[in-house]
């Protein structure tokens, strides 16, 4: 053994060398009649790419017409090993063994790849256990003739001794497999890959649909897979702030604001809070809100998913609009932000300025222009049948743009059967915590009012609820309502809902709806009647009953699905109309594409309206949109149009955004209304540092009016040392945060102690969200983890200062939650290598190298850390191996399948130092069987239960009597025999078996054939 410090791409290149070697000297004569040369490297290129983890990403081969095998190019009996594509996932690697008929694979390692409940034992050449599904039942059994019976589900067939192979496990021709389990095989030898495909979905593709239909629509993505670290509240974490300066002048005046919004988590709650204010009002806005969620139900250490305090956003109960925010609390046991299957909201935190665009399936269906009270809210939002994938685009008075999707699937009960649901709200109207913002002054629009709702499953199909509210003004008369929900779920039909509503001044409100989906399109009816009676101003005994009614209609879908021009539409309709003569009508119809050059929207509106004393003709308007990018240069352009009588313009706009780089761009905007006559025009330049972003801008109309503006935007979060802040030049505050160091572990006790190196330029991404870079103190600051949403923490190797850097954890995964500040340390090491090749040592003392062996690297504590296989000329790899004494070891399993023992086991210790180790050779020694005798004592199932049994019956037998003790295992039949005195005679044998048999003690003499 010698330890080198050399770069392990050296290792990579002595083993290509001896890879052409072997291919030139050996594997091309062989291959003259099946491939060519070039094939040959080909193929041994792409298989050292596999193995070191670079996969040629193949495309998912459909079934074939083909029922049984293939013929491989690989000459019959080659050992090859093969990554098994199952309906286009990667499952593993499986050994291969090339026949005429194509190849032989292991039954045993097929069904574990493809999750098949089928046990074998190659021992007893037998299987049992089912695949699919528990009806369709599978085995297998060896009969006398040596032929194998399979049966499988109703059929079964028999398999000659030349199509199946025992060798560790039971190896069968593809075409039989094919046959048994209904599978189809196809071979990219070149790239060493094997297609699996079946008519039938496997459990693991069962598994990802469901995985995706909880996520939602086209928005999935991949799950995270590392230990989660713990994300729930604590009694304080630093918060993470938004601040946004500006400052303005005009041709009349000059004035400047600011708005802070800040996110954290204070009193075991999350804390958000808000504050605004500008020259004429230093507080002009001011607003808190405390928070739990949990989708366990246990807030509080209630049955609950939500509780707030503060500004909260009451529950809508039944017919109306969803109220705006007011003080008071808010208590909820919905496990999904969706309170029913009809409607939802969205709302959050958002700077001053900016504008909110609301997209479902690509429309545009709501948008909030130049937001000045530091949040957005849509209310009321309705879900069609089928997948709702919703869009929040963000534009920011410095030309960001920002996105946040969420999807939601609709098509089934909101509640299962026995499931039950709450939602409750007692609120201040029209007042906030603070008490700086006066929403109105009307003592009569002001006052307590409280709301529930409580739904109930009655079956799978039927959700029946119920709903109130009361309002008592600070002056005036109180109000309340009642209302009975019904949910219907008529499977692929759609879903029918229904509310009936009365209230304390004898209105009642109806509301059904129906919503379904016909060839991918998706159709929602929804029917209002409002009733009320009043009284005669004259006479109080005449009362009159007025009646008010709406319907509509809106359709929904993708005219074109091609690749190429998409096109999404929403087609609305709706008339209302009354018992005194009134009638409204509109009707909407928006058509959206994306393509190669550009993306269109289009939308065409009529209104008509008649009263008893005047009727209007129809009126239209349309609008059109157009975005694209050339080169460099985005553009947006717009124009509407009105339509009554004749076509005429109304109004045009343009906006040319040009970056002159990654930190600064420039913005034109220019805007005609024919209404008005008049053009505005507004030229912007930002600046995005790396710290804070700064935008100039100014504005000139044709009214002589003009103002220039200046404006800067920033973040600011603690860094992981709890001592140092980051600035950011986006928004942080409104997500979850990740503050990461990043040290070298000198000392191996994974903390961070003084005067370890911090490490500079490593890149650590947020696999499923977003990445940073650590700085020269060793820091990384990840902002907007997504809320709920389980993101891996790795870190990008191939920027480590040193290649034999490793990191010494196993890695972690964080959860996003708003305001929540996470910190973490990531320690590295540098890292061993070890590499040899294993050989078998014959009787006769020679030595041939041995593939597919599998090796297993024990630390000192006994505990496997890492796995590998030699490989067809028996070499093998052990890379990123963390400092401290090992030793190479052989599978139990390969050993008896070898029929071979290794005698001393190759030790190392691998220092701080990223040593190398090469030329490592494992040799292991060819047994040779002798037939003898030995006493058996007993046999258990179980090696912990034989250990046990051996301790107490040492103690009763004469001192020295199980010197030679030892135990043989049985795979076919799971047992451990404890056993001693192995010798060929017999009766020396017989005799030891009666001095144990003395003491009480069970003893058989058993004949054995043992490898020496």
């Amino acid at each position: 053994m010698k330890t080198d410090s050399h770069n392990s791409k050296l290792t990579w290149y002595r083993r290509l060398q001896s890879v052409a070697m072997f291919s030139a000297l050996f594997c091309a004569p062989a291959l003259a009649q099946q491939t060519s040369w070039q094939d040959t490297i080909s193929r041994l290129a792409n298989y050292y790419d596999k193995q070191s983890k670079q996969p040629p990403s193949p495309t998912f081969h459909p079934p074939t017409d083909e029922p049984s095998g293939f013929l491989s190019r690989f000459p019959a009996g080659e050992e090859l090993i093969f990554t098994v594509n199952a309906a286009g996932y990667n499952r593993g690697e499986i050994f291969a063994i090339s026949s005429e008929q194509g190849m032989k694979v292991g039954l045993a390692e097929l069904s574990a790849l493809l999750n098949f409940n089928i046990e074998v034992s190659a021992d007893n050449t037998s299987a049992s256990g089912w695949f699919f599904h528990t009806s369709n039942e599978f085995s297998l059994q060896q009969s006398e003739d040596e032929q194998l019976i399979i049966t499988s589900g109703d059929s079964s067939l028999t398999v000659t001794p030349s199509d199946y192979l025992i060798d560790g496990d039971i190896l069968l021709e593809v075409g039989v497999i094919t046959e048994a389990l209904g599978l189809t095989f196809e071979a990219d030898e070149s790239r060493l890959v094997l297609y699996v495909s079946s008519p039938r979905m496997f459990a693991f593709e069962s598994a990802e649909a469901r995985r995706n239909r909880l996520a939602g629509g086209r928005f999935s993505r991949a799950p995270s897979v590392l230990p989660q670290k713990d994300n729930g509240y604590s009694l304080y974490t630093p918060p993470l702030f938004d601040a946004q300066l500006s400052v303005r002048t005009t041709d009349t005046s000059t004035f400047s604001g600011y708005s802070i919004a800040s996110n954290q988590d204070l009193a075991y709650a999350n804390t958000q809070l808000y504050l605004a204010g500008d020259d004429e009002d230093s507080l002009r806005e001011a607003r808190i809100t405390l928070s739990r969620d949990s989708q366990k139900a246990d807030v509080l250490g209630l049955p609950l998913t939500y509780a707030a305090i503060g500004d909260v956003l009451p529950v809508n109960t039944g017919i109306g609009q969803t109220a705006s925010f007011g003080r008071g609390l808010a208590l909820s046991n919905v496990k999904t932000d969706l309170a029913d299957n009809r409607l939802v909201n969205f709302s959050g935190v958002i700077q001053a300025g900016w504008d909110v665009e609301l997209y479902r399936n690509g429309i545009l269906v709501a948008n909030t222009l130049d937001i000045q009270e530091g949040r957005y809210e849509f209310t009321d939002i309705e879900l069609l049948f089928g997948n709702n994938d919703f869009e929040l685009v963000f534009y920011g008075p410095q030309g960001q743009i920002q996105r946040e999707e969420k999807s939601y699937v609709v098509d089934s009960n909101s509640l299962k059967q026995g499931q039950s649901s709450f939602r409750f709200s007692a609120v201040d109207s029209n007042e906030t915590v603070l008490g700086i913002r006066k929403v109105t002054d009307d003592p009569e629009q002001k006052g307590i009012t409280a709301g529930f709702v409580y739904d109930r499953g009655l079956s799978d199909w039927y959700t029946l609820g119920v709903g109130g509210t009361y309002f008592s003004p600070d002056e005036g008369e109180t109000f309340s309502t009642v209302s009975l929900r019904n949910n219907i779920s008529m499977g692929t039909l759609g879903l029918l809902n229904s509310v009936v509503q009365l209230n304390s001044e004898q209105q009642k409100n109806y509301l059904v709806s129906y919503r379904s989906r016909f060839w991918n399109n998706s159709l929602s009816v929804l029917w209002k009647k409002d009733e009320s009676v009043t009284s005669s101003e004259l006479d109080d005994t005449l009362q009159f009953e007025d009646q008010a009614q709406t319907i509509s209609l809106t359709f929904n879908g993708r005219v074109n699905d091609t690749f190429w021009a998409p096109v999404d539409y929403e087609s609305t309709w709706s008339r209302s109309w009354d018992n005194q003569q009134s009638e409204s009508e509109s009707f909407r119809q928006s058509l959206s594409t994306n393509t190669a050059v550009g993306g269109l929207n289009y939308s065409f509106l009529g209104v008509r309206s008649n009263t008893l004393s005047e009727n209007s003709d129809w009126t239209y308007e349309s609008e059109l949109g157009y975005r694209n990018r050339f080169g460099r240069v985005f553009t947006r352009l717009y124009t509407t149009y009105t339509h009554s009588p004749d076509t005429t313009f109304d109004s045009v706009g343009a906006t040319i955004s040009y970056p002159f780089s990654n930190q600064l761009s420039s913005e034109f905007r220019y805007s005609y209304s024919a209404i008005t006559d008049n053009a505005s025009y507004n030229a912007r330049l930002n600046w995005f540092g790396d710290k804070v972003t700064v935008s100039s801008y100014a504005n000139y109309s044709d009214d002589d009016q003009w103002s220039i503006s200046l404006l800067a935007r920033f973040g600011i979060g603690l860094n992981a040392d709890k001592e140092s802040f980051t600035l950011s030049p986006r928004p942080i505050s409104t997500a979850g945060a990740l503050a990461v160091r990043l040290y070298e572990d000198q000392n191996m006790n994974n903390e961070y102690d003084d005067n370890e190196p911090l490490l500079d330029g490593v890149t650590v991404n947020a696999a499923q969200v977003s990445r940073s870079a650590t700085t020269e103190d060793g820091m990384a600051f990840i902002e907007r983890l997504p809320k709920n949403r389980r993101t891996d923490i790795v870190i990008d190797e191939s920027t480590l200062p040193d290649f034999t850097y490793t990191r010494t954890d196993e890695g972690f995964s964080v959860t996003g939650r708003p305001g929540l500040l996470q910190f973490a340390d990531i320690p590295v090491v540098r890292s061993g290598e070890l590499d040899g090749t294993v050989y078998l040592s014959g009787s006769n003392g020679e030595e041939r190298a041995l593939a597919f062996v599998n090796l297993q690297l024990v630390n000192a504590s006994g505990e496997t850390v890492a796995t590998t296989k030699s490989e067809y000329d028996g070499f093998y790899l052990f890379e990123k191996i963390l400092p401290g004494s090992y030793k190479v070891l052989v599978d139990p399993r390969d050993l008896q399948r070898q029929n071979a023992a290794i005698d001393v086991a190759n030790s190392l210790d691998v220092s701080t130092r990223g040593d190398v180790f090469t030329n490592v050779d494992v040799v292991l020694r060819e047994l040779t069987k002798t037939s003898g005798y030995m006493a058996q004592i007993n046999t258990f199932t179980s090696l912990p239960l034989l250990k046990v049994y051996f301790s107490l019956i040492n103690k009763r037998l004469p001192k020295g009597t199980f010197k030679d003790a030892f135990y043989l295992t049985s795979s076919s039949e799971n047992s451990y025999s404890l056993s001693l005195g192995f010798s060929d005679d017999k009766a020396a044998i017989e005799q030891l078996c009666k001095q144990i048999q003395h003491h009480d003690v069970d003893c058989n003499v058993v004949s054995v054939e043992l490898g020496q």
